[in-house]
């Protein structure tokens, strides 16, 4: 036997420390075989943890029992039950209808006639295939702590995989995204409004854009400093977050203090509410600013519109300009001020 095993007359202080058991599941329609296995493995460890035997004494009890315990590692399972078939019937049960391929199965059978090794072998996905009357002491130990050793190194290797998943849609979501403020960078925005532009073409809808600038922020910046700054950044960021918000709009810092939002099936009337409930919003966090004609952080807002159509003009980029000179527009006039480009279609 290999390191892996230990025998003890009880379960130890490894068993209390690692808690979870393993389970195996022994499928037989003989009372006789239960107690001969229950009695073979009743010393078993595997990596210190005992086994939990679950007795099923039939095909149909077993999938009562694959329901309720998930952690099932092993199925010790006869191939004749209720019917010729049963055993291998339940078989594809579990690697098809369930889809689990995680657990493993040994088949037992006292009817070697029945059906070839050769043919179970190839036909279902099995993981040992023994007589009966092979199945001494020492080999139903080493089938055991084998199949419990391919079930753990599989359970890693899926943990490992979920991780490394995890691990990458976090770095996408890195890369897409603002690190101050936590909206989505030029690039992601990009991408999107060129996705949501195509659609808002084909259906003839029409789409607003706000450029959102904070007025006087490098005055700002130079006195309180960049600490203080970013977190100006991050306020705004939250505000427009809670205000532009319905299924579709696109929002993103758009470079330095600017933010862009773009709001698909907007008409110009309601951009500039949209656009006039931001500037309200941003004045009421009441943050000071000594450098400001307002003694307030003030936002100053640009707006856009049009109807894309399939073959013509305007596209993303000239209604995205038209928000950035209905801006400039809105710092001119004295800032703390919402502005409105001329509908471009």
């Amino acid at each position: 036997m290999n390191g892996d095993l230990t025998f003890a007359p009880e379960p130890g202080a490894a068993d209390s420390k690692a808690g979870r058991l393993h389970k195996v599941l022994v499928v037989d329609d003989d009372p006789e075989v239960h107690a001969v296995t229950r009695l073979m493995l009743a010393s078993l460890r595997y990596e210190g943890r005992k086994i939990e035997l679950l007795h099923a004494h039939s095909a149909a009890e077993a999938r009562e029992f694959l329901a309720r315990h998930p952690g099932i590692a092993l199925v010790l399972l006869d191939v004749v039950m209720e019917t010729d078939r049963s055993g291998l019937d339940l078989v594809r049960y579990i690697r098809d209808e369930l889809g689990n391929s995680g657990i493993r199965i040994a088949l037992r059978t006292g009817q070697p006639g029945q059906v070839s090794e050769n043919q179970i072998v190839s036909q279902y996905a099995i993981d040992d295939y023994v007589l009966k009357s092979e199945l001494t002491y020492l080999r139903v130990q080493t089938l055991v702590t084998t199949a419990l050793r391919t079930y753990e190194l599989l359970r890693r290797l899926e943990r490992s995989e979920s991780d490394l998943r995890k691990a990458n849609l976090e770095l996408e979501r890195l890369a897409q995204t603002d690190p101050l403020t936590g909206l989505w960078n030029r690039r992601r925005f990009d991408e999107e409004l060129s996705r949501e532009w195509r659609r808002l073409t084909r259906e003839g809808l029409p789409v607003a854009a706000l450029m959102i600038d904070v007025d006087y922020f490098k005055d700002y910046n130079d006195t309180a400093g960049h600490p203080a700054g970013d977190l100006v950044l991050a306020s705004i960021a939250r505000v427009l977050g809670d205000t532009i918000r319905r299924a579709g709009d696109l929002l993103c810092r758009y470079g330095g203090e600017e933010f862009l939002a773009i709001l698909p099936g907007t008409s110009p009337a309601e951009a500039l509410k949209v656009a006039e409930s931001v500037r309200l919003q941003v004045l009421a966090l009441a943050l000071p600013h000594a450098h400001s004609t307002h003694a307030l952080i003030t936002v100053s807002v640009g707006c856009s519109s049009a109807r894309p159509k399939i073959g013509s003009d305007p596209g993303a980029a000239t209604l995205v300009n038209a928000a950035d000179q209905a801006l400039y527009k809105a710092k001119r006039a004295g800032r703390n001020r919402v502005e409105s480009a001329d509908p471009l279609d």
